[in-house]
């Protein structure tokens, strides 16, 4: 950065009548121009000033009106000007007017002959000018820094502002010329005297100036301060309910003395005083006491035995059965509406009612005969679970990123592998909150939640999770490498909805009917005599094409989406069409075993992989890494072991790569099979195999003597499809 100790200093007009406005004079290499420019409206002045204020510098100038060349009779001006940089001022008690004063009396003096005293005409002496007229004038005045404000004037401005004041006024403005209001104008005249319309007066100019301190609270402006001496006071300015202000004095020249004051910075350089009053606020600690009755629960709950939550977010229970709030959450004391309790312990009881008052929260607990299993309130069952779990429960929350329009009163339903549970989690509304329903929720990333218990045997044990969301059914599966979140969720076409099961039975139905029709009409003769002649091709119905609603009679297809992406929410006709899309869009798999999420990027896999813990250790020393092909490659190189770990692990790898194979090539079977079942019907009944039709109705038919037997009621059913579409109503009466 340089350093600047003196003034800049230049001189300039027309000191030969033969010449144009040219420099006269220049000290310290000065880094402003001066230009030839007319003032009119001041030339009764013997001499006025000018202002400038730049980014980096102050230009001062005096201009000598009634100065001539040598034998000229018109009169023009002598401009004598001056710069001081930004972040300085001259040293001592010298003003810039006093400078400026000094340089031209001294120019006069020593280049310039007085024609007239009445006027104050000045005349150039014959000879040439040293530029170094003025220099040991100039050098006599020396600079400091000084921190103080700086207010530039406009550069894309034309405006030329003025001020009328004696020749006193004048030397206390030029003293300090940081006023606020110049920074409107390109330049400022200054004069005893103005008799031109052409500028505009700047009027309520106080001389000399006075600081102006801004208040300046979060960036916003509170006011100004103008007497250094005021004393102020503020506070932290917080609702003192839930938090103790504290209060500070101060006054500006305390602040500028040096004077420490919690939550004040002074900026003297721009005449702001920064207040932080978050600073002097401290928030206030409420702890209320959890109190449960009757007695027999107050004296066997524990912290985890119970979940609180205020309007959706949950709230720390301490080992000492308090909660405790801080500040403004005071205020949700008031409030005991949103508050909203569960019970995850192992008595049989149930929360009748909630409540808080003079700082605790009370829990009405009643009986519950029914309830011999631990399953938390909020999750809890509609039947009885085929196994009889621990009353060790792991939690998981359902996150699913398609868009889910169910109304209001209509529940969408999971079901657990094919026997265990079923749950019914409705739609968030305050009249359908009760202990046996999950309340689905809308995060704020716009995806739809809710939230399940399942005991950890079966977690550990692996268990397929299903959902049916607006005719169509999802599917997942949780184990132990699970973690909170589940929304790796893909569309189960082994299991239809039940709009898809009513399809597929009366497609099936039709295609039995069309095989028995076409084997009573191919034995038996035509009532007119010989054989039935054949249909045409167009005659013959697919009966997968089609089926009208018994309401409207629109048709409507029946064949359901043979695979669904859940993360571009896109169905696919076949899995050949669903593999290409994976494999495009989403070709970066998680190699991690039960996990089935999918991604667009390298990175998203590898961020997916760090936060869920998707990683593979070292045996021997345990760093992590990605693949477990990295693994073999770190053991061969670090630790010289290179003994049929890698085909161990690969084997691995290939064996479950192959059952995912195996999977999709089934799957893409499924699909090819079906289409092909189709096509018979489609073909003249002359060219079709009766035998072999017969064949395939019989085996699409369940065994006439097997029943299927709901686990709750003891009903028994036909149809295995019968079964589980009776069980998802059935209350277990």
């Amino acid at each position: 950065m340089t350093e600047y100790k003196n003034i800049s200093v230049k001189v300039c007009g027309n000191p030969d009548a033969n010449s144009g406005f040219q420099t006269i004079a220049q000290y310290n290499s000065p880094l402003f121009a001066i230009a030839d420019k007319e003032y009119g409206g001041v030339q009764l002045n013997s001499h006025f000033f000018t202002l400038r204020i730049e980014p980096a510098q102050v230009i001062y100038k005096l201009i000598k009106n009634n100065v001539r060349s040598g034998g000229a009779f018109r009169a023009g001006t002598l401009v004598i000007a001056m710069s001081i940089p930004k972040g300085y001022k001259l040293n001592g008690n010298i003003t810039p007017y006093d400078v400026l004063m000094r340089l031209k009396d001294s120019f006069l003096d020593r280049c310039m002959t007085l024609k007239d005293s009445a006027m104050g005409t000045y005349e150039f002496n014959s000879g040439i000018i040293n530029h170094n007229v003025l220099d040991d004038v100039a050098q006599m005045f020396t600079l400091v820094p000084h921190k103080g404000p700086y207010h530039p004037m406009a550069t894309n401005s034309t405006a030329v502002g003025c001020v009328t004041v004696d020749e006193i006024k004048i030397g206390q403005l030029l003293a300090d010329v940081q006023y606020s209001a110049f920074s409107n104008f390109s330049e400022v005249i200054i004069a005893p005297s103005i008799q031109s319309g052409a500028y505009v007066q700047i009027p309520n100019i106080t001389i000399p100036r006075k600081p102006q301190y801004n208040i300046i609270e979060n960036g916003v402006s509170k006011g100004v301060m103008a007497d250094s001496n005021q004393i102020t006071t503020i506070n932290g300015g917080k609702n003192s309910l839930y938090y103790d202000n504290k209060e500070v004095k101060f006054s500006i020249a305390e602040l500028i003395a040096g004077k420490q004051v919690e939550g004040v910075q002074i900026d003297i350089e721009n005449e702001a005083i920064h207040v932080n009053r978050s600073l002097l606020a401290t928030p206030r600690q409420q702890v209320v006491r959890i109190v449960a009755s009757p007695k027999e629960m107050a004296n066997r709950l524990k912290p985890s035995d119970i979940a609180v939550s205020y309007n959706g977010n949950q709230l720390k229970v301490n080992n000492d059965l308090t909660l405790q709030f801080t500040g403004e959450e005071i205020a949700m004391l008031a409030q005991s509406q949103y508050f909203n309790v569960g019970y995850y312990g192992t008595e049989p009881y149930m929360i009748r009612t909630k409540d808080v008052r003079n700082n605790e929260l009370h829990i009405t607990f009643e009986k519950n005969a029914a309830r011999n299993v631990a399953t938390p309130a909020a999750a809890r069952d509609m039947g009885t679970p085929s196994v009889n779990p621990s009353g060790n429960y792991a939690e998981f929350t359902l996150s699913f990123s398609n868009p889910i329009n169910i109304p209001n009163s209509k529940p969408i339903q999971l079901s657990l592998s094919d026997e265990e549970i079923v749950y019914r989690i409705y739609s968030n509304q305050d009249t359908l909150k009760q202990h046996t329903r999950e309340i689905i929720r809308k995060n704020k990333e716009g995806k739809y939640e809710c939230n399940i218990c399942l005991p950890k045997a079966w977690v550990s044990s692996g268990v397929t999770l299903r959902v049916e969301i607006q005719k169509r059914v999802l599917k997942t599966r949780i184990s132990s490498h699970s973690k909170g979140v589940i929304s790796n969720f893909e569309l189960d076409t082994d299991t239809p909805s039940k709009m898809g099961k009513v399809a597929k039975f009366l497609a099936m139905g039709a295609i039995v009917g069309a095989i028995i029709g076409f084997v009573i009409g191919y034995l038996l003769p035509s009532p007119f005599g010989g054989k039935q002649e054949p249909q045409s091709q167009d005659e013959i119905v697919n009966p997968q094409t089609e089926i009208k609603s018994e309401k409207t009679g629109e048709g409507k297809t029946a064949q359901e989406p043979m695979a669904f992406c859940s993360i571009c929410n896109e169905p696919f006709d076949s899995q050949e069409a669903f593999n290409e899309h994976n494999n495009k869009m989403h070709p970066f798999a998680c190699p991690y075993d039960g996990c089935t999420m999918r991604f667009s990027t390298s990175e998203e896999l590898k961020d997916h992989q760090k936060t869920k813990g998707h990683l593979f250790k070292c045996p021997k020393c345990e760093l992590k890494f990605m693949t477990r092909d990295e693994v073999d490659q770190h053991i061969a190189r670090k630790h010289n072991d290179t003994r049929g770990g890698t085909s161990t692990r690969g084997g691995g790898q290939a064996q479950n790569g192959g059952q995912s194979q195996n999977r999709q090539q089934s799957a893409s079977a499924g699909a090819q099979g079906g289409q092909v079942a189709a096509q018979p019907a489609a073909q003249p009944a002359a060219q079709a195999e009766p035998a072999a039709q017969a064949q395939a109705a019989k085996e699409e038919a369940p065994a006439a003597a097997e029943k299927f037997t709901c686990s709750r009621c003891g009903k028994t059913f036909a149809t295995k499809q019968e079964r589980n579409a009776h069980r998802s109503e059935c209350s277990g009466k």
